[in-house]
């Protein structure tokens, strides 16, 4: 079998079949064009046929199928995507408002840790 190196165009396709005789010898053989009108590609569904004789030529991710398909893109609608950025803005403020107040809360207890009797805290604000 000859063919054409795979590629993803789907209605060209050119190769021959060397069919040999018995004896093998270079003059005693058929030789076979094979054109787009008799490829089959890979999906295809052969209807009202008795019996089929094939050859496969392209396999897995050579298939001119899967040369020719592209990824999907990723699915995302305009409220999901506001979504997302709504929710990171949400917990960047969170987090922002946490700093805010474990600062001041630190700043206040040591301004009026020694007006705090009844914490019993040693000298250096451990109890």
């Amino acid at each position: 079998m000859k063919s054409e190196a795979p590629n993803p165009f789907l209605y060209k396709y050119s190769g021959s079949l060397r069919l040999f005789r018995k004896d093998k010898t270079d003059e005693n053989f058929l030789r076979v064009h094979c054109e787009e009108e008799n490829f089959v590609l890979r999906g295809s569904i052969l209807k009202n046929t008795a019996f089929i004789i094939g050859v496969v030529t392209f396999t897995g991710h050579e298939s001119k199928i899967m040369l020719n398909s592209n990824r999907p893109r990723p699915k995302k609608s305009k409220v999901e995507l506001d979504m997302n950025r709504k929710i990171i803005l949400i917990w960047l403020s969170q987090a922002i408002f946490c700093l805010i107040s474990a600062s001041f809360g630190l700043l206040w207890f040591a301004l009026n840790k020694d007006s705090l009797s009844y914490l019993e805290l040693d000298n250096d604000g451990i109890s």
